[in-house]
């Protein structure tokens, strides 16, 4: 029997950049083990060159970075996303807010060089976005998609960090109560910006400032009249100490309206960019963009900032991913099998001395060394799987034609060549989507459903639904940006969850049980799921069944060895749990669900121990999930069918649903030792 104890395990975390890949939200990972890993060379160098352990090393260089804000009237259309990219790309702009873009829900989406981080509601109607460079995604805390009307994006900067709110407000049309409530919504945002944050507030706000100085917030190159809504737009800079930045720097009229009526007959300034003003003095310049074209009648607005950011250094390279398809191949896998038996072989000659001196426990952990290293080798010759993008619909045919659009603007031409560009987008997507159709189909038909649900992923876009921002609240309902602070307030919340007053430890008598067996083993391999994620020691169970008799018998002795001894190596008892947001806009811890990921090896351990004590165990008939051939589904069928013979009759059906918060979470090991006593 396995002697163990909840109170050895220790809480360390780790953090994963945001929005990389297609996970990209900002992912945290709980890392449960005994102790530290041995540190590598590497490490030891870094340790001297940098002696804070938890520090992020950082460096800095001077940048001129280029905030832009534009009202496309819709990105809901074939080919508007390429064409903004295609124009912000001309304009050289690194970071663009976007004011109506009429998709639904939230998200971002990857193009070529840049990320689309988008805020929408129920309908295609209003909603925001920000168009980032991809160099620029590094730099990226966090963000926050508020509403349909506004959203937050957090920029790490030196010496303070820049925090972006994209926002479209409600035209003239509106009621006042809805400006008074998009005001109240635009404070509510700002209670998450620190005061030392270099705040820029830019979009649509559908307000005419007008021609003329006011105070330190309005400059005097406006344009136009002011209005009500003007008014309001002021008295919200003045008391957030906002300036509006597009009106302090002269320029040609042309240069300075962001609107123009159909027919061109009037031009106003209503989109504006807007910053503390302490920091307004890094504002080097700002103007308007007349000539950008993706059929709008607004033009986009930009603003120069002298600006530091930070880079972090990764201090050590990500490893590659090991195409593991590879090992199917009959020469591939005797080759690899081979290399991992001479690499252990080879190592445990060296160990074979020591182990004489060495006591039971250290001669597990030197056996799982020696076997973790043979394999991780041996995965250094395997091929690495080439990442495969994902290959859009648009044409350089299409791009050609929208720039031939933008040179015929303002002239007879421009409807004509418009409505081409829509038909080409149409045809073209609906050609594309046929061929993946076909392609999807021939997957199916070889039974690649792995390959066949990625695609059919990759078409919807279903994985870019929900995404955490990598922001979560604290006690004081306080958005956190920042990783330190993020990973402290998970720590907060795991330590509570977990705090039950379980004693320390407990001990029972151990008794006297058979061997594991190879056909046990070789039954607890077969029953795995493949393709699974491996835990920290990156070993899948692909790997471990290429080994053959080879790897059956070194995992049998292993497992023999643990069961023997009550040992367990630390790499074998550390599992990862990374949470995952359950809905749009988690903010709060109980918004994730966690998913552990635990060495293949610990998990072949516990089905072979879960074979051997799942007859002796007395199970409910009516117990339903976590059960093979009796999930929650099988109940529910039940339920219902239930129901339908109750309404037959006429009779009345009564059911209690009881939902008991993290259950599992909660489980008392030491009652539970009792209990199966």
């Amino acid at each position: 029997m396995i002697n163990g104890s909840q109170s050895e395990h220790s809480k360390v975390w780790g953090t994963h950049e945001a929005l990389s890949g297609h996970t990209n939200d900002l992912r945290l990972a709980l890392v449960e083990e005994i102790g530290t890993s041995p540190r590598t060379t590497k490490d030891v160098a870094m340790k001297q060159k940098h002696p804070s352990e938890d520090k992020q090393y950082m460096k800095t260089r001077k940048r001129h970075i280029r905030f832009a804000t534009w009202n496309v009237r819709t990105l809901h259309q074939e080919g508007k996303l390429d064409n903004l990219i295609l124009e912000t790309t001309d304009m050289k702009v690194d970071i663009m807010g976007v004011a109506e873009t009429r998709w639904k829900g939230e998200g971002y989406a990857r193009r070529d060089d840049y990320i689309f981080i988008h805020s929408g509601g129920e309908y295609h109607e209003r909603g925001v976005g920000i168009l980032i460079k991809k160099e620029i995604e590094k730099y990226i805390s966090g963000y926050w998609t508020y509403n349909d009307r506004m959203m937050l994006l957090k920029i790490r900067a030196k010496p303070f960090d820049i925090a972006i709110i994209q926002t479209y407000a409600p035209t003239s049309d509106h009621a006042d109560e809805e400006i008074e409530k998009y005001y109240e919504d635009l404070q509510q945002i700002l209670k998450q910006v620190k005061t030392t944050d270099i705040l820029i507030i830019m979009g649509d706000m559908n307000s005419k400032i007008g021609k003329g100085k006011y105070k330190n917030i309005v400059g005097q190159y406006g344009l136009g009249t002011r209005n009500e809504r003007g008014d309001r737009l002021i008295q919200f800079c003045e008391e957030n100490n906002m300036v509006i930045c597009n009106t302090f720097y002269q320029q040609e009229s042309r240069r300075l309206y962001t609107w123009k009526s159909p027919g061109d007959r009037k031009r106003n300034q209503i989109d504006f960019i807007m910053i503390r003003n302490r920091f307004k003095n890094n504002v080097m310049n700002t103007k308007t963009y007349p000539g950008a074209d993706i059929n709008s009648d607004h033009n986009p607005v930009m603003i120069k900032l002298n600006i530091k950011l930070k880079k972090i250094d990764q201090p050590t390279r990500k490893e590659p991913h090991i195409d593991i398809s590879a090992l199917k191949q009959s020469e591939i896998q005797q080759k690899y099998c081979v290399e991992v038996k001479n690499k252990y072989e080879c190592l445990m000659t060296e160990c074979l001395e020591q182990y004489r001196r060495e006591n039971p426990e250290e001669k597990v952990a030197n056996k799982w060394d020696c076997l973790k290293q043979s394999i991780q080798t041996a995965n250094k010759n395997l091929p690495v799987k080439e990442s495969m993008k994902n290959q859009m619909w648009m044409t350089d045919e299409i791009l050609e034609k929208m720039a031939e659009r933008k040179k015929a603007k303002n002239t007879p031409k421009y409807t004509i060549l418009d409505n081409e560009i829509r038909n080409m987008c149409r045809t073209t997507k609906v050609n594309w989507l046929e061929t993946k159709c076909k392609e999807i189909e021939d997957m199916a038909e070889k039974h690649r459903t792995r390959d066949m649900h990625r695609e059919i992923r990759q078409m919807t876009s279903k994985k870019n639904t929900v995404k955490s921002g990598g922001c979560i609240k604290n006690n004081n309902n306080q958005l956190l940006f920042d990783k330190t602070e993020i990973l402290t307030r998970w720590t907060e919340y795991v330590t509570a969850l977990f705090d039950d007053q379980r004693s320390s430890k407990h001990s029972i008598k151990c008794n006297d049980s058979p061997r594991i067996l190879k056909s046990e083993v070789v039954r607890a391999i077969e029953t795995m799921k493949r393709g699974k994620a491996a835990g920290l020691d990156n070993i899948t169970v692909e790997m471990l069944t290429s080994l053959e008799d080879f790897g059956i018998s070194t995992i049998t002795d292993l497992c023999n060895d643990i069961y023997n001894t009550g040992y367990i190596p630390r790499d074998l008892k550390t599992s990862v749990f990374i949470p995952l947001p359950k809905k749009p806009k988690a903010q709060e811890c109980t918004d994730y669900r966690t998913i552990s990921l635990m060495s293949h090896i610990t998990k072949i351990l516990l089905k072979i121990i879960h074979e051997r004590i799942k007859n002796k165990i007395d199970i409910e008939v009516g117990e339903e999930g976590f059960r093979k051939n009796r999930g929650t589904r099988e109940a529910i069928l039940c339920i219902r069918l239930l129901a339908d013979k109750y309404i037959e009759v006429q009779k009345s059906i009564y059911l209690c649903f009881i939902d008991y918060s993290k259950a599992f979470d909660r489980v008392q090991h030491e009652k539970l030792i009792i209990c199966l006593q």
